[in-house]
């Protein structure tokens, strides 16, 4: 009994662990249908009433599922930069094994490095559109 349930653990997790995007892009393309279905039955009812409908059309961030910060000046290279180094430290604590941290420890200053470097170029791009010019 043991034995089969052993086999039987590893054929779930991989099953349930395909089966779990295969489902979420089915829901998400079923989404998107629905809604480009709904936006043209409200054109084409429109149409038979006789009015001119021109609908907006719709944003690829709808469509696409890109969704904006809800602040913007957040920035994902900094989120990931700091999980990555303070996960990596705790892995090399953890394992008391500085070699199996260092590289994530590596990935997240890296990430760190590109967050500040474009933030500081940003800056400085804004300060100079900023500036009046001067004759």
């Amino acid at each position: 009994m043991a034995d089969e349930l052993g086999v039987l653990v590893p054929i779930f997790a991989i099953v349930f662990g395909i089966m779990i995007p295969i489902v979420w892009i089915y829901q998400d393309q079923r989404t998107k249908q629905k809604l480009i279905e709904g936006r043209h039955k409200e054109r084409l009812a429109a149409l038979e009433r006789g009015v001119d409908y021109q609908p907006e059309p719709l944003p690829l961030d709808v469509l696409f599922g890109r969704s904006k910060s809800t602040n913007p000046k957040s920035s994902p290279t900094l989120l990931w930069g700091l999980i990555l180094t303070f996960g990596g430290v705790a892995i090399a604590i953890g394992r008391s094994d500085v070699r199996d941290g260092s590289v994530v420890v590596a990935i997240g200053i890296a990430l760190l490095l590109y967050h500040f470097l474009t933030r500081v170029r940003k800056d400085q791009a804004n300060k100079t559109e900023g500036d009046p010019p001067t004759s």
